[in-house]
């Protein structure tokens, strides 16, 4: 199983295992479409999709609407809707905290979500971002306090971020 963000918004569900034979398809060249289910769309195109490392049933995504949508596996709606400020162009799960995701946008924008609030968590970082547009950011799965964030110029910088505090600040 695995999850996609296409054109229009649309998060759809797929699978390889049932797939439906199109019209057109050959023994040589077999065409599938793999497309299991579909999840309630975005309203702009889809910028990230990614499943939980804490829960296989769960997985978020982020668009151009400027929202973060937390889905469970079986369910059409999204069970969270954060709406965001600024527009994020990634955004990552935290490994081994499940209440947090983190963000990053334009103009060296990064953000911390709590999950439980929907809230963004005040953090330091924007005065040490170089402000530049941040495209790509990813948190190292065995040492989760390493993450790397990408920009628009090629550069990658490197961050150690002590999770727990942010995870042990007062949900409002």
């Amino acid at each position: 199983m695995f999850i996609v963000g296409v054109e229009g918004g649309l998060i759809v569900q797929c699978s390889m295992l049932g797939t439906t034979t199109l019209k057109g398809s050959t023994k040589e060249v077999p065409i599938a479409d793999p497309v299991f289910k579909y999840y309630e769309p975005h309203e702009g195109e889809i910028n990230t999709v990614r499943f939980s490392p804490n829960r296989q049933d769960m997985f978020l995504s982020t668009a151009s609407d400027s929202e973060i949508r937390i889905y469970i596996i079986g369910q059409d709606a999204p069970a969270r809707v954060i709406f965001l400020e600024k527009l994020l162009n990634q955004i990552c799960w935290v490994p081994y905290q499940e209440k947090l995701v983190i963000g990053c946008g334009e103009k060296g924008i990064i953000e911390i979500f709590h999950l439980i609030s929907g809230r963004s968590i005040p953090n330091v970082t924007s005065e040490k971002v170089v402000p530049t547009n941040l495209l790509q950011m990813d948190v190292n799965k065995q040492r989760c306090a390493t993450v790397a964030i990408g920009n628009d110029k090629g550069e990658v910088q490197i961050w150690n971020v002590p999770w727990g505090p942010f995870a042990l600040q007062k949900v409002q």
